[in-house]
Protein backbone atom coordinates (compact mmCIF):
# COMPACT_ATOMS: atom_id res chain seq x y z
CA UNK A 1 0.00 0.00 0.00
CA UNK A 2 2.81 2.43 0.86
CA UNK A 3 4.47 1.73 -2.52
CA UNK A 4 1.17 2.38 -4.32
CA UNK A 5 0.68 5.65 -2.45
CA UNK A 6 4.20 6.83 -3.38
CA UNK A 7 3.59 6.01 -7.03
CA UNK A 8 0.24 7.81 -6.97
CA UNK A 9 1.72 10.93 -5.34
CA UNK A 10 4.51 11.08 -7.90
CA UNK A 11 2.04 10.61 -10.77
CA UNK A 12 -0.21 13.32 -9.33
CA UNK A 13 2.65 15.84 -9.15
CA UNK A 14 3.58 15.17 -12.78
CA UNK A 15 -0.08 15.48 -13.81
CA UNK A 16 -0.43 18.84 -12.08
CA UNK A 17 2.72 20.18 -13.72
CA UNK A 18 1.40 19.19 -17.16
CA UNK A 19 -1.86 21.00 -16.54
CA UNK A 20 0.04 24.11 -15.41
CA UNK A 21 1.48 24.43 -18.88
CA UNK A 22 -1.91 25.44 -20.33
CA UNK A 23 -4.13 28.49 -20.06
CA UNK A 24 -3.80 32.23 -20.61
CA UNK A 25 -1.42 34.88 -19.31
CA UNK A 26 -2.62 37.53 -16.93
CA UNK A 27 -2.22 40.04 -19.74
CA UNK A 28 -4.82 38.19 -21.77
CA UNK A 29 -2.31 36.95 -24.33
CA UNK A 30 -2.51 33.26 -25.28
CA UNK A 31 -0.58 31.01 -22.94
CA UNK A 32 2.89 29.83 -23.82
CA UNK A 33 2.79 26.10 -24.45
CA UNK A 34 5.61 23.62 -24.88
CA UNK A 35 6.37 20.03 -25.69
CA UNK A 36 9.66 20.09 -23.79
CA UNK A 37 11.81 21.13 -26.73
CA UNK A 38 10.26 24.28 -28.14
CA UNK A 39 7.88 26.91 -26.83
CA UNK A 40 5.43 29.19 -28.58
CA UNK A 41 2.19 30.99 -27.89
CA UNK A 42 -0.93 28.92 -28.44
CA UNK A 43 -2.54 29.91 -31.69
CA UNK A 44 0.62 31.33 -33.29
CA UNK A 45 2.36 29.85 -36.29
CA UNK A 46 1.12 28.48 -39.61
CA UNK A 47 -0.99 25.34 -39.62
CA UNK A 48 0.77 22.45 -41.35
CA UNK A 49 -0.67 19.50 -43.19
CA UNK A 50 -0.19 17.34 -40.10
CA UNK A 51 -2.58 19.49 -38.07
CA UNK A 52 0.06 20.94 -35.78
CA UNK A 53 1.40 24.48 -35.41
CA UNK A 54 5.05 25.27 -36.02
CA UNK A 55 6.93 27.00 -33.24
CA UNK A 56 9.82 29.42 -33.96
CA UNK A 57 12.34 26.57 -34.07
CA UNK A 58 10.19 24.47 -36.37
CA UNK A 59 9.30 21.95 -33.64
CA UNK A 60 5.54 21.14 -33.73
CA UNK A 61 3.28 21.88 -30.79
CA UNK A 62 1.08 19.00 -29.66
CA UNK A 63 -2.60 19.16 -30.81
CA UNK A 64 -3.52 18.00 -27.29
CA UNK A 65 -1.85 21.06 -25.76
CA UNK A 66 -3.63 23.24 -28.30
CA UNK A 67 -6.97 21.72 -27.28
CA UNK A 68 -6.29 22.34 -23.58
CA UNK A 69 -5.48 25.98 -24.34
CA UNK A 70 -8.69 26.39 -26.32
CA UNK A 71 -10.74 25.02 -23.42
CA UNK A 72 -9.11 27.56 -21.09
CA UNK A 73 -10.00 30.33 -23.50
CA UNK A 74 -13.66 29.31 -23.60
CA UNK A 75 -14.16 28.83 -19.87
CA UNK A 76 -13.51 31.27 -17.07
CA UNK A 77 -11.31 28.87 -15.14
CA UNK A 78 -8.05 29.16 -13.28
CA UNK A 79 -4.98 30.65 -14.97
CA UNK A 80 -1.85 28.49 -15.22
CA UNK A 81 0.45 28.77 -12.23
CA UNK A 82 3.60 28.92 -14.35
CA UNK A 83 4.47 31.01 -17.40
CA UNK A 84 6.66 28.90 -19.62
CA UNK A 85 9.65 30.43 -21.35
CA UNK A 86 9.65 31.14 -25.08
CA UNK A 87 12.89 29.18 -25.24
CA UNK A 88 14.13 25.64 -24.66
CA UNK A 89 16.22 24.94 -21.57
CA UNK A 90 15.02 28.09 -19.81
CA UNK A 91 12.89 27.60 -16.67
CA UNK A 92 9.39 29.07 -16.28
CA UNK A 93 8.38 31.95 -14.03
CA UNK A 94 5.61 32.16 -11.45
CA UNK A 95 2.37 33.56 -12.89
CA UNK A 96 0.68 36.32 -10.87
CA UNK A 97 -2.96 37.22 -11.47
CA UNK A 98 -5.44 39.96 -10.60
CA UNK A 99 -7.88 39.58 -7.69
CA UNK A 100 -10.73 38.90 -10.14
CA UNK A 101 -8.83 35.94 -11.59
CA UNK A 102 -8.01 32.51 -10.26
CA UNK A 103 -4.72 30.69 -10.58
CA UNK A 104 -4.09 26.96 -10.40
CA UNK A 105 -2.49 25.69 -7.22
CA UNK A 106 1.12 24.64 -7.36
CA UNK A 107 2.16 21.28 -5.87
CA UNK A 108 3.36 21.33 -2.23
CA UNK A 109 6.95 20.60 -3.32
CA UNK A 110 7.03 23.92 -5.21
CA UNK A 111 5.00 25.95 -2.70
CA UNK A 112 7.42 24.98 0.07
CA UNK A 113 10.13 26.91 -1.79
CA UNK A 114 8.10 30.11 -2.26
CA UNK A 115 8.45 32.52 0.66
CA UNK A 116 7.87 36.25 0.65
CA UNK A 117 9.01 38.87 3.10
CA UNK A 118 6.98 42.05 3.57
CA UNK A 119 3.88 43.41 5.25
CA UNK A 120 1.36 40.52 5.26
CA UNK A 121 -1.53 43.01 5.37
CA UNK A 122 -0.35 45.00 2.32
CA UNK A 123 -2.22 45.02 -0.97
CA UNK A 124 0.60 43.24 -2.81
CA UNK A 125 0.65 40.41 -0.26
CA UNK A 126 -2.63 39.17 -1.69
CA UNK A 127 -1.16 38.93 -5.19
CA UNK A 128 1.88 37.04 -3.95
CA UNK A 129 0.03 34.60 -1.67
CA UNK A 130 -2.54 33.90 -4.42
CA UNK A 131 0.27 32.43 -6.52
CA UNK A 132 1.45 30.01 -3.84
CA UNK A 133 3.78 32.05 -1.60
CA UNK A 134 3.68 31.89 2.18
CA UNK A 135 4.73 34.76 4.42
CA UNK A 136 8.13 34.65 6.09
CA UNK A 137 9.05 36.60 9.21
CA UNK A 138 12.74 35.89 8.63
CA UNK A 139 14.32 38.75 6.64
CA UNK A 140 16.98 36.35 5.38
CA UNK A 141 14.77 33.45 4.28
CA UNK A 142 12.62 34.49 1.34
CA UNK A 143 12.20 33.93 -2.36
CA UNK A 144 10.54 37.29 -2.95
CA UNK A 145 11.08 40.48 -0.95
CA UNK A 146 8.69 43.41 -1.29
CA UNK A 147 9.17 46.06 1.35
CA UNK A 148 11.11 49.25 2.04
CA UNK A 149 14.70 49.58 0.79
CA UNK A 150 17.73 49.69 3.02
CA UNK A 151 18.46 53.22 4.19
CA UNK A 152 21.02 55.49 2.55
CA UNK A 153 23.82 54.48 4.94
CA UNK A 154 22.94 50.76 4.75
CA UNK A 155 23.78 49.96 1.13
CA UNK A 156 26.29 47.33 2.21
CA UNK A 157 23.44 45.16 3.49
CA UNK A 158 22.46 44.38 -0.10
CA UNK A 159 25.33 41.88 0.06
CA UNK A 160 22.99 39.66 2.05
CA UNK A 161 20.66 39.17 -0.92
CA UNK A 162 21.23 35.61 -2.11
CA UNK A 163 21.47 34.72 -5.81
CA UNK A 164 18.04 33.02 -5.93
CA UNK A 165 16.22 35.84 -4.10
CA UNK A 166 14.20 38.60 -5.73
CA UNK A 167 14.52 42.00 -4.01
CA UNK A 168 12.36 44.98 -5.05
CA UNK A 169 15.02 47.72 -4.88
CA UNK A 170 18.34 48.55 -6.50
CA UNK A 171 21.19 49.52 -4.19
CA UNK A 172 21.34 53.31 -3.91
CA UNK A 173 17.98 53.89 -5.61
CA UNK A 174 17.68 56.73 -3.08
CA UNK A 175 19.70 58.66 -5.68
CA UNK A 176 16.29 59.13 -7.34
CA UNK A 177 14.00 58.89 -4.33
CA UNK A 178 15.56 61.54 -2.08
CA UNK A 179 14.67 65.01 -3.34
CA UNK A 180 18.07 66.53 -2.56
CA UNK A 181 20.01 63.77 -4.33
CA UNK A 182 17.66 63.81 -7.31
CA UNK A 183 17.94 67.60 -7.52
CA UNK A 184 21.73 67.50 -7.34
CA UNK A 185 21.99 65.02 -10.21
CA UNK A 186 19.42 66.85 -12.33
CA UNK A 187 21.38 70.07 -11.87
CA UNK A 188 24.62 68.31 -12.82
CA UNK A 189 23.08 66.93 -16.02
CA UNK A 190 21.53 70.30 -16.84
CA UNK A 191 24.92 71.99 -16.58
CA UNK A 192 26.51 69.27 -18.71
CA UNK A 193 23.85 68.89 -21.41
CA UNK A 194 21.93 72.17 -21.27
CA UNK A 195 18.35 73.30 -20.67
CA UNK A 196 17.18 71.95 -24.00
CA UNK A 197 17.79 68.40 -22.78
CA UNK A 198 17.33 68.86 -19.02
CA UNK A 199 14.93 71.77 -18.71
CA UNK A 200 12.02 69.68 -17.43
CA UNK A 201 12.37 70.51 -13.72
CA UNK A 202 11.84 73.88 -12.00
CA UNK A 203 14.70 76.12 -10.94
CA UNK A 204 16.14 74.30 -7.93
CA UNK A 205 18.36 74.99 -4.93
CA UNK A 206 19.59 72.62 -2.23
CA UNK A 207 19.83 74.10 1.26
CA UNK A 208 21.81 74.94 3.24
CA UNK A 209 24.56 74.68 0.56
CA UNK A 210 22.87 76.92 -2.02
CA UNK A 211 21.46 79.51 0.37
CA UNK A 212 23.49 82.41 -1.05
CA UNK A 213 22.62 81.45 -4.64
CA UNK A 214 18.96 81.14 -3.70
CA UNK A 215 18.95 84.62 -2.12
CA UNK A 216 20.49 86.08 -5.25
CA UNK A 217 17.87 84.38 -7.44
CA UNK A 218 15.08 85.35 -5.03
CA UNK A 219 16.00 89.03 -5.23
CA UNK A 220 16.51 89.08 -9.00
CA UNK A 221 13.28 87.40 -10.06
CA UNK A 222 9.80 88.80 -10.22
CA UNK A 223 7.53 88.34 -7.26
CA UNK A 224 6.29 84.79 -7.11
CA UNK A 225 6.11 81.67 -4.99
CA UNK A 226 8.64 78.99 -4.10
CA UNK A 227 8.03 75.49 -2.80
CA UNK A 228 10.00 73.91 0.07
CA UNK A 229 10.45 70.13 0.15
CA UNK A 230 12.20 68.11 2.88
CA UNK A 231 14.89 65.81 1.47
CA UNK A 232 13.37 62.38 2.06
CA UNK A 233 9.68 62.44 2.96
CA UNK A 234 6.51 61.28 1.25
CA UNK A 235 2.78 62.02 1.17
CA UNK A 236 3.28 65.78 1.09
CA UNK A 237 4.79 65.79 4.59
CA UNK A 238 6.68 69.02 5.32
CA UNK A 239 6.01 70.62 1.93
CA UNK A 240 5.20 74.33 1.97
CA UNK A 241 4.52 77.04 -0.62
CA UNK A 242 6.11 80.34 0.43
CA UNK A 243 6.69 83.87 -0.90
CA UNK A 244 8.51 85.49 2.05
CA UNK A 245 12.27 85.10 2.51
CA UNK A 246 11.70 84.87 6.26
CA UNK A 247 10.01 81.50 5.66
CA UNK A 248 13.21 80.00 4.29
CA UNK A 249 14.91 77.88 7.00
CA UNK A 250 18.53 78.66 7.78
CA UNK A 251 20.10 75.33 8.67
CA UNK A 252 17.69 72.66 7.48
CA UNK A 253 18.30 70.21 4.65
CA UNK A 254 15.55 71.11 2.19
CA UNK A 255 15.07 71.51 -1.54
CA UNK A 256 13.66 74.85 -2.71
CA UNK A 257 12.12 75.08 -6.18
CA UNK A 258 10.43 77.81 -8.13
CA UNK A 259 6.70 77.16 -7.88
CA UNK A 260 5.02 76.57 -11.24
CA UNK A 261 2.10 79.04 -11.16
CA UNK A 262 0.25 77.95 -14.29
CA UNK A 263 -0.68 74.26 -13.88
CA UNK A 264 -3.31 72.71 -16.07
CA UNK A 265 -6.65 72.78 -14.23
CA UNK A 266 -9.75 70.61 -14.14
CA UNK A 267 -12.83 72.75 -13.48
CA UNK A 268 -10.60 75.17 -11.59
CA UNK A 269 -8.76 72.49 -9.54
CA UNK A 270 -5.03 71.78 -9.82
CA UNK A 271 -4.04 68.33 -11.03
CA UNK A 272 -0.89 66.29 -11.51
CA UNK A 273 -0.03 62.78 -12.67
CA UNK A 274 1.25 59.67 -10.87
CA UNK A 275 3.06 57.31 -13.21
CA UNK A 276 4.37 53.83 -12.44
CA UNK A 277 7.79 53.00 -13.84
CA UNK A 278 9.31 49.53 -13.52
CA UNK A 279 13.07 49.24 -13.97
CA UNK A 280 13.76 45.53 -14.42
CA UNK A 281 17.50 45.80 -15.00
CA UNK A 282 20.16 48.45 -14.54
CA UNK A 283 22.82 46.84 -16.83
CA UNK A 284 21.50 46.63 -19.43
CA UNK A 285 19.06 49.38 -18.63
CA UNK A 286 15.46 48.26 -19.18
CA UNK A 287 12.61 50.63 -18.32
CA UNK A 288 8.88 49.94 -18.52
CA UNK A 289 6.10 52.52 -18.14
CA UNK A 290 2.53 51.57 -17.20
CA UNK A 291 0.12 52.70 -19.90
CA UNK A 292 -2.46 53.75 -17.29
CA UNK A 293 -1.98 55.91 -14.22
CA UNK A 294 -3.64 58.25 -11.74
CA UNK A 295 -4.62 61.87 -12.34
CA UNK A 296 -4.59 63.44 -8.87
CA UNK A 297 -6.85 66.44 -8.39
CA UNK A 298 -6.60 68.86 -5.46
CA UNK A 299 -9.40 69.17 -2.92
CA UNK A 300 -9.71 72.97 -3.10
CA UNK A 301 -9.99 75.28 -6.11
CA UNK A 302 -6.73 76.69 -7.37
CA UNK A 303 -5.69 80.24 -6.49
CA UNK A 304 -2.36 81.99 -5.90
CA UNK A 305 -3.99 84.30 -3.36
CA UNK A 306 -3.78 81.65 -0.64
CA UNK A 307 -0.42 79.93 -0.37
CA UNK A 308 -0.96 78.49 3.09
CA UNK A 309 -3.77 76.08 2.26
CA UNK A 310 -1.97 72.93 1.13
CA UNK A 311 -5.22 71.38 -0.11
CA UNK A 312 -5.11 73.99 -2.90
CA UNK A 313 -1.53 73.42 -4.02
CA UNK A 314 -0.92 69.73 -3.22
CA UNK A 315 -2.85 66.76 -4.55
CA UNK A 316 -1.73 64.24 -1.88
CA UNK A 317 -4.58 62.53 -0.02
CA UNK A 318 -2.68 63.02 3.25
CA UNK A 319 -3.11 66.81 3.22
CA UNK A 320 -6.85 66.80 2.50
CA UNK A 321 -9.13 67.94 5.36
CA UNK A 322 -12.01 65.68 6.32
CA UNK A 323 -14.68 68.17 5.24
CA UNK A 324 -13.22 68.82 1.79
CA UNK A 325 -15.62 66.65 -0.18
CA UNK A 326 -12.73 64.52 -1.45
CA UNK A 327 -13.92 61.30 -3.10
CA UNK A 328 -12.81 58.70 -5.63
CA UNK A 329 -15.06 57.22 -8.28
CA UNK A 330 -14.51 53.49 -8.84
CA UNK A 331 -14.29 54.02 -12.61
CA UNK A 332 -11.87 56.94 -12.09
CA UNK A 333 -13.96 59.25 -14.27
CA UNK A 334 -15.13 61.65 -11.55
CA UNK A 335 -13.81 62.90 -8.22
CA UNK A 336 -10.24 63.50 -7.07
CA UNK A 337 -8.56 60.51 -8.71
CA UNK A 338 -9.06 59.89 -12.41
CA UNK A 339 -7.45 57.73 -15.05
CA UNK A 340 -5.13 58.63 -17.89
CA UNK A 341 -7.85 57.43 -20.23
CA UNK A 342 -10.09 60.16 -18.82
CA UNK A 343 -7.24 62.71 -19.10
CA UNK A 344 -6.58 62.03 -22.77
CA UNK A 345 -10.27 62.53 -23.53
CA UNK A 346 -10.35 65.70 -21.44
CA UNK A 347 -7.35 67.20 -23.24
CA UNK A 348 -8.81 66.31 -26.62
CA UNK A 349 -12.14 67.95 -25.75
CA UNK A 350 -10.80 71.05 -23.96
CA UNK A 351 -7.56 71.74 -25.86
CA UNK A 352 -8.13 69.88 -29.11
CA UNK A 353 -4.82 68.03 -28.78
CA UNK A 354 -3.86 64.40 -29.25
CA UNK A 355 -2.28 62.70 -26.28
CA UNK A 356 0.63 60.94 -28.02
CA UNK A 357 2.99 63.95 -28.18
CA UNK A 358 2.36 64.59 -24.48
CA UNK A 359 2.93 60.92 -23.66
CA UNK A 360 6.16 60.93 -25.67
CA UNK A 361 7.41 63.98 -23.76
CA UNK A 362 6.58 62.24 -20.47
CA UNK A 363 8.55 59.15 -21.55
CA UNK A 364 11.47 61.43 -22.37
CA UNK A 365 11.36 62.91 -18.86
CA UNK A 366 11.23 59.44 -17.27
CA UNK A 367 14.20 58.08 -19.23
CA UNK A 368 16.38 61.14 -18.69
CA UNK A 369 15.57 61.21 -14.99
CA UNK A 370 16.56 57.58 -14.48
CA UNK A 371 19.76 58.19 -16.41
CA UNK A 372 20.84 60.73 -13.78
CA UNK A 373 21.05 57.88 -11.25
CA UNK A 374 22.05 55.03 -13.56
CA UNK A 375 25.81 55.24 -12.95
CA UNK A 376 25.48 55.17 -9.15
CA UNK A 377 22.90 52.35 -9.09
CA UNK A 378 24.91 50.32 -11.60
CA UNK A 379 28.12 50.70 -9.60
CA UNK A 380 26.42 49.68 -6.33
CA UNK A 381 24.58 46.79 -7.96
CA UNK A 382 27.81 45.40 -9.37
CA UNK A 383 29.50 45.85 -5.98
CA UNK A 384 26.85 44.37 -3.69
CA UNK A 385 24.50 42.11 -5.69
CA UNK A 386 25.66 38.57 -6.52
CA UNK A 387 23.14 37.94 -9.29
CA UNK A 388 21.58 40.44 -11.69
CA UNK A 389 18.38 38.35 -11.46
CA UNK A 390 17.85 39.56 -7.90
CA UNK A 391 17.00 43.25 -8.24
CA UNK A 392 14.29 45.31 -9.88
CA UNK A 393 12.33 48.36 -8.75
CA UNK A 394 8.95 50.01 -9.21
CA UNK A 395 9.13 53.82 -9.02
CA UNK A 396 6.30 56.31 -8.69
CA UNK A 397 6.93 59.39 -10.86
CA UNK A 398 4.98 62.59 -10.16
CA UNK A 399 4.57 64.79 -13.25
CA UNK A 400 2.83 68.15 -13.59
CA UNK A 401 1.48 69.52 -16.89
CA UNK A 402 1.36 73.29 -17.20
CA UNK A 403 -1.20 75.18 -19.28
CA UNK A 404 1.14 74.88 -22.28
CA UNK A 405 1.04 71.07 -21.74
CA UNK A 406 4.74 70.93 -20.92
CA UNK A 407 5.66 68.02 -18.62
CA UNK A 408 7.52 68.96 -15.42
CA UNK A 409 9.12 66.44 -13.07
CA UNK A 410 8.01 66.95 -9.47
CA UNK A 411 9.58 64.00 -7.66
CA UNK A 412 10.30 60.26 -7.74
CA UNK A 413 9.09 57.79 -5.11
CA UNK A 414 11.06 54.61 -4.38
CA UNK A 415 8.22 52.87 -2.52
CA UNK A 416 4.94 54.12 -4.01
CA UNK A 417 1.89 53.29 -1.93
CA UNK A 418 -1.05 51.29 -3.28
CA UNK A 419 -4.52 52.09 -1.89
CA UNK A 420 -6.39 48.94 -0.89
CA UNK A 421 -9.94 49.63 -2.03
CA UNK A 422 -9.59 52.47 -4.53
CA UNK A 423 -7.82 53.03 -7.85
CA UNK A 424 -8.34 49.34 -8.70
CA UNK A 425 -8.52 50.23 -12.38
CA UNK A 426 -4.84 51.19 -12.19
CA UNK A 427 -3.36 49.12 -9.38
CA UNK A 428 -4.83 45.69 -10.12
CA UNK A 429 -3.41 45.22 -13.64
CA UNK A 430 -0.29 47.16 -12.65
CA UNK A 431 0.65 44.94 -9.71
CA UNK A 432 0.02 41.70 -11.59
CA UNK A 433 2.00 42.96 -14.60
CA UNK A 434 4.84 44.24 -12.41
CA UNK A 435 5.19 40.90 -10.60
CA UNK A 436 5.19 38.99 -13.88
CA UNK A 437 7.80 41.34 -15.33
CA UNK A 438 9.99 40.65 -12.30
CA UNK A 439 10.22 37.05 -13.51
CA UNK A 440 10.27 35.08 -10.25
CA UNK A 441 11.70 31.58 -10.75
CA UNK A 442 11.49 28.47 -8.55
CA UNK A 443 14.75 28.04 -6.60
CA UNK A 444 16.64 24.77 -7.02
CA UNK A 445 16.90 22.63 -3.89
CA UNK A 446 20.66 23.16 -3.55
CA UNK A 447 20.10 26.93 -3.36
CA UNK A 448 17.94 26.60 -0.24
CA UNK A 449 19.76 25.64 2.96
CA UNK A 450 16.72 23.86 4.38
CA UNK A 451 16.21 21.77 1.23
CA UNK A 452 19.77 20.69 0.47
CA UNK A 453 18.98 17.22 1.81
CA UNK A 454 15.47 17.01 0.34
CA UNK A 455 13.68 13.71 -0.19
CA UNK A 456 11.97 12.43 -3.31
CA UNK A 457 8.73 13.89 -2.00
CA UNK A 458 10.30 17.37 -2.15
CA UNK A 459 11.66 16.91 -5.66
CA UNK A 460 10.75 19.30 -8.46
CA UNK A 461 11.65 18.48 -12.09
CA UNK A 462 14.97 20.04 -13.02
CA UNK A 463 13.61 21.90 -16.06
CA UNK A 464 11.22 23.87 -13.81
CA UNK A 465 13.79 25.30 -11.39
CA UNK A 466 16.33 28.10 -11.63
CA UNK A 467 19.56 27.28 -13.42
CA UNK A 468 22.47 29.25 -12.02
CA UNK A 469 24.28 28.91 -15.37
CA UNK A 470 21.77 31.39 -16.79
CA UNK A 471 22.66 34.11 -14.31
CA UNK A 472 26.01 33.96 -12.57
CA UNK A 473 28.58 32.95 -15.19
CA UNK A 474 31.71 35.14 -15.35
CA UNK A 475 32.74 36.55 -18.72
CA UNK A 476 35.29 34.54 -20.69
CA UNK A 477 38.39 36.23 -22.06
CA UNK A 478 36.80 36.19 -25.52
CA UNK A 479 33.68 37.92 -24.18
CA UNK A 480 35.73 40.53 -22.33
CA UNK A 481 37.59 41.28 -25.55
CA UNK A 482 34.31 41.67 -27.44
CA UNK A 483 32.93 44.02 -24.77
CA UNK A 484 36.03 46.20 -24.97
CA UNK A 485 35.94 46.24 -28.77
CA UNK A 486 32.35 47.33 -29.24
CA UNK A 487 32.26 49.89 -26.44
CA UNK A 488 35.14 51.55 -28.28
CA UNK A 489 33.34 51.72 -31.65
CA UNK A 490 31.36 54.92 -32.26
CA UNK A 491 30.24 54.29 -35.83
CA UNK A 492 26.63 53.02 -35.87
CA UNK A 493 27.11 50.87 -38.98
CA UNK A 494 30.28 49.25 -37.64
CA UNK A 495 28.52 48.48 -34.37
CA UNK A 496 25.95 46.32 -36.18
CA UNK A 497 28.44 43.46 -36.43
CA UNK A 498 27.97 42.96 -32.68
CA UNK A 499 25.25 40.46 -33.65
CA UNK A 500 27.32 38.54 -36.20
CA UNK A 501 28.81 36.12 -33.68
CA UNK A 502 26.80 35.84 -30.46
CA UNK A 503 28.64 34.59 -27.40
CA UNK A 504 26.90 32.48 -24.71
CA UNK A 505 26.72 35.61 -22.55
CA UNK A 506 25.10 37.55 -25.41
CA UNK A 507 22.52 34.81 -25.86
CA UNK A 508 21.70 34.74 -22.16
CA UNK A 509 21.13 38.48 -22.13
CA UNK A 510 18.97 38.43 -25.27
CA UNK A 511 16.91 35.45 -24.06
CA UNK A 512 16.31 37.21 -20.75
CA UNK A 513 15.31 40.48 -22.45
CA UNK A 514 13.02 38.96 -25.09
CA UNK A 515 11.34 36.66 -22.57
CA UNK A 516 10.77 39.51 -20.15
CA UNK A 517 9.23 41.67 -22.90
CA UNK A 518 6.63 38.97 -23.52
CA UNK A 519 5.58 39.14 -19.85
CA UNK A 520 5.09 42.92 -19.86
CA UNK A 521 1.30 42.86 -19.48
CA UNK A 522 0.03 46.45 -19.21
CA UNK A 523 3.51 47.97 -19.28
CA UNK A 524 5.23 49.52 -22.30
CA UNK A 525 8.97 49.13 -22.63
CA UNK A 526 10.30 52.63 -23.23
CA UNK A 527 14.01 51.76 -23.01
CA UNK A 528 15.42 50.15 -25.02
CA UNK A 529 13.12 50.92 -27.94
CA UNK A 530 13.70 51.46 -31.67
CA UNK A 531 14.25 55.20 -31.20
CA UNK A 532 16.22 55.30 -27.93
CA UNK A 533 19.81 55.29 -29.26
CA UNK A 534 19.66 59.09 -28.80
CA UNK A 535 19.87 58.54 -25.03
CA UNK A 536 23.17 56.64 -25.15
CA UNK A 537 25.09 59.92 -25.02
CA UNK A 538 23.84 60.50 -21.46
CA UNK A 539 25.54 57.40 -20.05
CA UNK A 540 28.79 57.97 -18.25
CA UNK A 541 30.45 55.43 -20.54
CA UNK A 542 29.22 53.23 -23.41
CA UNK A 543 27.45 50.15 -22.04
CA UNK A 544 28.02 46.96 -24.00
CA UNK A 545 24.68 45.36 -23.16
CA UNK A 546 22.79 48.52 -24.13
CA UNK A 547 24.50 48.40 -27.52
CA UNK A 548 23.70 44.70 -27.89
CA UNK A 549 20.00 45.22 -27.20
CA UNK A 550 19.82 48.33 -29.37
CA UNK A 551 21.14 46.54 -32.43
CA UNK A 552 18.99 43.46 -31.75
CA UNK A 553 15.87 45.63 -31.70
CA UNK A 554 16.95 47.45 -34.84
CA UNK A 555 17.45 44.18 -36.69
CA UNK A 556 14.31 42.36 -35.56
CA UNK A 557 11.78 45.08 -34.65
CA UNK A 558 9.71 44.27 -37.76
CA UNK A 559 10.27 40.51 -37.62
CA UNK A 560 10.24 39.49 -33.99
CA UNK A 561 9.47 35.84 -34.76
CA UNK A 562 12.65 35.56 -36.77
CA UNK A 563 14.66 36.88 -33.82
CA UNK A 564 13.01 34.38 -31.49
CA UNK A 565 13.79 31.61 -33.98
CA UNK A 566 17.48 32.60 -34.00
CA UNK A 567 17.69 32.51 -30.20
CA UNK A 568 15.74 29.26 -29.97
CA UNK A 569 18.21 27.57 -32.31
CA UNK A 570 20.96 28.38 -29.80
CA UNK A 571 18.88 27.39 -26.77
CA UNK A 572 18.05 23.97 -28.22
CA UNK A 573 21.81 23.38 -28.31
CA UNK A 574 22.14 24.74 -24.74
CA UNK A 575 24.67 27.28 -25.97
CA UNK A 576 23.24 29.84 -23.54
CA UNK A 577 24.26 27.56 -20.65
CA UNK A 578 27.88 27.31 -21.71
CA UNK A 579 30.69 29.33 -20.09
Amino acid sequence: MKMCKGFFDKFFRIFVLVILASGEHVSGDPAVTTDGQCATKAGEGQESSSGTNDCPSGKPVSPLTEEIAKKHEKKNIAQPALTLSLFSNVPPTINFVRPDQQVEELPPAIRSRLKYYGDPSSVIAGYISRSGFTHSTDAGEYTFYFSLPYQINETKYYQMVRPYQKFNHFPDSWILGCKDKLAGNLLHFKIKYGSEEYGFFPRTFILPFDRISLKRAWDSTEKGAWILKPSCTFGGNGIEVVNDWKQIPENEYVVVQRYIPNPILCDGFKMDLRLYVHVTSIDPLRIYLLNEGSVRISAKKYTMDDLHNRAIHLTNRDVVPEDSGYFVDENMERGNRRSFTWLWGYLKEKYGVEHQPIWDSIKDVVIKTILTGEAKMRKSTRAFIKNRYSVHELFGFDILLDEDLKAWLMEVNVSPRFPRNILKRVTQPMLASMLNLAGVQIPAAEMLPKLKHSTEEDAVPEHLVMNRNLWTQPLTDEEKTKHAKYTGITDEVAQQSILDKLTPDDIRMLVETVGEYHRRGDFERIFPAPDTKKYHKFFKKPRYYNLLLHHWIQRYQHNEKEGIKVLESYCKQSKHLQP
